[in-house]
């Protein structure tokens, strides 16, 4: 049998149905002739499905479709070396770990593994002398010792923080909070929700130690903010310091404030050390009581340290300016320039551009 399909003739058929195709039915014609030519009558009820998708049309991708292009190995005939992989000596590897005391080497699994590369390495004396003067295991040994450093620092913390609070599971060892607040700490900066954290937490259990539910992670992140506070704390520590802040009822009532300042390479930084979401709008007294508890009971701010406050000219704000001078003598008010012109352009008495503007919004608002 032919495998081209003749479409009947069904614009002159006789039938009431007009020029209407049944393509279903084509299609079904269609497989039956592409099984029967490939496979032979006595298996027309399977269907040779390569030669089926060969002839369907493939539809077109877009533009934004990822495009993936997978890296692979050349075959083993064509890689370049220096020739068979060299056997592994009869050494056990902890005699590697006392001959190299300070590389951070250990035995994991009966193997020599190096912690601060993270990755197994050889028990031969010159390959491992060669990973040990490597610069990548220079670079990784100081990233553990700050590791190792910052770790201890939280640990301090969590100590002091449970003679105060007595939180939930202060009676955990310290590798295993450490580990928690390090993973929560992970996602807040990720921006990624602490909920998601139960999806991950199998791979994170396999080669660290045991985390728990998201919910109870969560018991974390007040002492994370004290933390946070500590380490801003030590880096305005000496600096001058510009405040910014700013409400805003896009979502909610909120209130923001930023600080700004340079460090010791002349970087400008800034901080975001205060996000309120409110029930309603505050007064120039609230406002400076949020500015004045923020800077100097929670960050240490000294009086001459605040050189400037940026802020829009709101009545509420000219209070809190007003107010916020009393402790900090030496505050530059700024005000924000885009408002200032924004004002400026509504004192323009333009009669003729106001009237183009109104015919011009007339005729593209019928438009869809």
């Amino acid at each position: 049998m032919d495998t081209e399909t003749e479409i009947p003739d069904v614009c002159n058929s006789p039938e009431p149905s007009s020029c209407e195709v049944d393509v279903p039915n084509l299609m079904r014609e269609e497989i039956t002739d592409i099984s029967l030519s490939s496979s032979g009558p006595s298996s027309s009820e399977t269907v040779d499905v390569p030669n089926l998708l060969s002839r369907l049309k493939c539809p077109a991708s877009s533009d934004l479709s990822r495009k993936r292009k997978l890296k692979s190995n050349p075959p083993k005939g064509l890689r370049s070396g220096k020739g068979s992989v060299a056997v592994e000596p009869s050494i056990p590897p902890s005699t590697r770990v006392k001959e190299f005391p300070n590389e951070h080497l250990s035995v994991v699994s009966r193997k020599l593994f190096c912690q601060a590369c993270r990755e197994p390495v050889s028990v031969k004396k010159s390959v491992l002398q060669q990973h040990i003067r490597s610069a990548k295991h220079g670079s990784s040994k100081k990233l553990l010792v700050s590791r190792k450093a910052q770790d201890k620092t939280i640990a301090d913390m969590l100590r002091k923080y449970d003679k105060n609070k007595h939180p939930i599971g202060e009676g955990l060892s310290d590798e295993v909070r450490v580990f928690r607040i390090k993973v929560v700490k992970s996602f807040l900066k990720a921006g990624v929700p602490l909920a998601k954290v139960d999806c991950f937490r199998e791979v994170f259990e396999e080669s660290a130690f045991r985390l728990s539910h998201s919910s109870n992670l969560s018991q974390l992140i007040p002492f994370i903010r004290e933390q946070e506070f500590a380490s801003i704390t030590e880096d305005i520590k000496g600096n001058n310091i510009g405040v910014i802040f700013d409400g805003t009822t896009h979502v909610c009532e909120a209130m923001v404030i930023v600080l700004r300042f340079i460090d010791a390479d002349w970087q400008i930084q800034q901080r975001v050390v205060r996000l309120m979401l409110l029930a309603k709008s505050l007064t120039g007294e609230e406002v400076a009581r949020q500015l004045i508890m923020c800077l100097s009971n929670e960050l240490s701010v000294s009086s001459n340290q605040l050189v400037a406050a940026m802020r829009d000219r709101a009545s509420v704000n000219n209070v809190a300016i007003q107010t916020l001078k009393i402790v900090y003598p030496c505050l530059l008010d700024v005000g924000c320039f885009s408002h200032t012109l924004d004002h400026v352009g509504e004192k323009i008495n333009a009669n003729v551009l106001d009237e183009f503007i109104k015919v011009l919004v007339g005729l593209f608002t019928p438009s869809p």
